[in-house]
């Protein structure tokens, strides 16, 4: 489901002409994360786990 997101994501925000890895430099983690975590197929992964000590 991940990768689909990341794909699904990429086509309905990009630029003409513009590839994938440029989409993601332009758009930056934050926005990538913030996706994930409300994309009903990826927020089960981007739940936030206790963290390890």
């Amino acid at each position: 489901p991940l990768i689909d997101a990341l794909f699904r994501n990429y086509a309905a925000h990009r630029h003409d002409g513009e590839e994938l890895g440029y989409f993601h430099r332009r758009i930056g983690e934050r926005a990538i994360i913030e996706f994930l975590r409300q994309d009903p197929a990826t927020a089960p992964l981007m739940a936030k786990a206790s963290p390890v000590k």
